[in-house]
Parts: structure tokens; sequence; C-alpha cells
């Protein structure tokens, strides 16, 4: 319900080199449904990078980092 709450997990999660790539996706996901788009771009971005680009495909991260860009608009 409340969707700030996951940003500060996230967020430490991240930072840890140990961590699983997916946290880019969901930390992206995150900061979209807060309304940061350029945050979300950023992650989005990572993640396709770190996860490759069938990942990225499945996970439709092009569809997404074309939501963050209408919703700035």
């Amino acid at each position: 319900a409340d969707k700030t709450k996951a940003l500060p997990y996230l967020e430490t999660a991240s930072k840890d080199p140990t961590t699983d790539k997916d946290v880019w996706y969901h930390l992206g996901r995150a900061y979209q449904l807060n309304y940061r788009f350029d945050d979300a771009i950023k992650s989005y971005t990572r993640y396709k990078t770190d996860a490759g680009k069938k990942k990225a495909e499945k996970m439709q991260v092009d569809n997404k980092i074309a939501m963050c860009k209408t919703g700035k608009k």
C-alpha cells in the first residue's frame, strides 16, 4: 500500500555488490511508482546493462523506460 517504504531497503541493497542484479529492476519500479522518473530510468538502464538484453526484454524494461519518459512530460 505504501510504496515509499521499499525505497530505503532497495537503495541499500543496490549498494552491495553481492546483491542480485534484479535489485536494479525492482529499484527502478519503486522509483517509477513514486514518480521519481529520472532515478527510475537510471535504475532500469543499469538493469539492462547488468542483466543482459534477453532478460531485459522479458521484463519489458524498454517499455517501462518509455513510460517514465512519458511520466516526466
